[in-house]
């Protein structure tokens, strides 16, 4: 098994595994939030009215929760897709770790 075949296995085991739903909500959490600031700026700044004030006025506004929801759900469906490819490698990894350890003993 390579060096970063080795990385990942312990990445997952150490961090990932913990706790499916923490890893995907705080995933979402972060994403949800980061992404719909970040666009909102840069449309501010495009328009030339970019200033704190403004941004958390539009922050702030109702139609922003609806785009926030809508961000929200979109990193939501993503990390939890991201969490089954990444389980899948790791237990593909795992079997391949297993079948090569078997093949040594031989």
């Amino acid at each position: 098994m390579i060096p970063r075949d080795q990385k990942y296995m312990y990445e997952w085991e150490s961090r990932r595994s913990k706790g499916k739903w923490k890893h995907i909500l705080l995933t979402a959490v972060i994403w949800g939030t980061l992404l719909p600031v970040i666009i909102t700026s840069f449309y501010l700044a495009r328009n030339g009215e970019l200033s704190f004030g403004n941004l958390f006025q539009v922050i702030f506004d109702d139609e922003f929760l609806l785009t926030w929801l809508k961000y929200f759900g979109g990193a939501f469906l993503f990390a939890l897709v991201m969490w089954h490819l990444a389980k899948r490698k790791y237990e593909s990894l795992r079997n391949r770790q297993k079948s090569d350890g078997s093949n040594m003993a031989h």
